[in-house]
């Protein structure tokens, strides 16, 4: 008998381990990251999540190089199935670029850091048995960049939306 609520009670838990690839967001093109549920409860719960994006964009001769690491915590709150799900994250992305790919006279390197501080919201599948993960959330974003050697920061916003596709499990 034993055993048996033990399993009963065990089914009920939440997968509180996520890995997933994320298009949008934290790190404005895409992300993989990991997420741990920091409790083991199926109505609230916290969530923090650390990732990274390498992404190599090539334009009229110009190599740019980006990589990111964003980090972030999110309340979740149950709605029928899924949850309700609001966070915060911040993203670091290093970009850098040669200019000798827009006029050869030019033999400079520009590296460039950008912060991007981010409110999030939106809607969550999180199993309770390992499997298949989704997000899908809005989120408004601060941007401030500058050159990496003397940072003196220009700021724009602008909402992202974020979808996030992965597996959950114990």
């Amino acid at each position: 008998m034993f055993i048996a609520i033990s399993s009963i009670a065990r089914s009920q838990e939440i997968t509180r381990n996520n890995v997933f690839l994320e298009v949008g967001g934290a790190s404005m093109f895409y992300s993989i990251n990991y997420e741990r549920l920091l409790f083991n409860n199926t109505e609230r719960n916290l969530s923090v999540r650390f990732g990274q994006m390498f992404l190599i964009l090539k334009n009229d001769g110009i190599n740019r190089y980006m990589i990111s690491f964003p980090v972030g915590v999110s309340y979740l709150k149950r709605i029928n199935k899924n949850f309700f799900e609001a966070g915060i994250s911040v993203s670091t992305i290093y970009d850098t670029y040669d200019l000798a790919g827009i006029n050869e006279e030019i033999l400079d390197t520009v590296q460039d850091f950008i912060i991007m501080p981010s409110i999030r919201s939106g809607i969550r599948h999180q199993p309770y048995n390992n499997g298949f993960y989704w997000n899908a959330l809005i989120q408004f974003s601060m941007v401030a960049f500058g050159d990496i050697d003397n940072f003196q920061p220009q700021y724009t916003a602008f909402p992202f939306i974020s979808i996030g596709l992965g597996y959950s499990f114990r």
